[in-house]
């Protein structure tokens, strides 16, 4: 039976897991007990038998229909869920580089997933490192992202049963004085995102599409 999906029952799961009230730099954040049960998860996540699940779910989205450039099932051991990347479009212009990609993150706190496509532009040169814009991300089905929604969805649901797509409206929140690991916005509360699926601060982005798609 699926999680019933909201904001209380969200917290619940991240407050077990995250001591909301203390920041990272608080020497009493590591010896929160639910640190340790993170980092266990985060680890087991990748043990032989279950990442060969996730990569597999990557190669059968990747397989099911034309367009996918590159497919990626690498999923960081200091992020809580599986991730995965399916780059659609690439062109170069001179200094200028433009990707189009879906990404797709499965939480190991929560039986929760979401689905994002990342429009991003990086200018390369022989001065400088490149510089890489902040993305405008799609957070529902629209233009080159549209069909891919659709398709992922099935697959993860068809693995990862009773987990449920959550949304942009959900995801995006922030909780009140909750700090996760290695957060890209270390001085503002972190929200649900960077708490079940990645330290990336996503609520910061422009982005386009229907916030409450689920």
């Amino acid at each position: 039976m699926k999680m019933e999906i909201n904001y209380i029952r969200l917290y619940e799961k991240i407050a077990k897991y995250y001591p909301i009230g203390f920041k990272e730099s608080d020497p009493r954040y590591s010896h929160f007990c639910g640190i340790r049960l993170l980092d266990e998860l985060n680890s087991d996540k990748l043990s032989p038998k279950k990442y060969k699940v996730w990569k597999q779910v990557i190669r059968d989205i990747k397989n099911s229909k034309k367009g996918i450039i590159k497919g990626d099932a690498e999923s960081p051991i200091f992020q809580p869920s599986y991730s995965g990347s399916l780059l659609l479009f690439k062109k170069k212009k001179d200094m200028f580089l433009f990707t189009r990609e879906i990404r797709v993150y499965v939480s190991v706190l929560a039986p929760v997933y979401t689905i994002l496509g990342y429009d991003n532009i990086i200018i390369e040169t022989n001065l400088t490192k490149p510089v890489k814009f902040g993305p405008v991300i799609y957070i529902s089905p629209l233009d080159i992202y549209e069909p891919w929604f659709s398709i992922i969805r099935k697959n993860i649901e068809a693995c990862y049963q009773d987990y449920s797509f959550i949304s942009y409206s959900l995801l995006s929140k922030r909780i009140p004085y909750l700090s996760v690991p290695g957060s890209h916005n270390p001085d503002s509360d972190s929200s649900i995102f960077q708490a079940l699926f990645s330290n990336e601060d996503i609520s910061s982005y422009n982005f386009v599409g229907d916030i409450l798609y689920e």
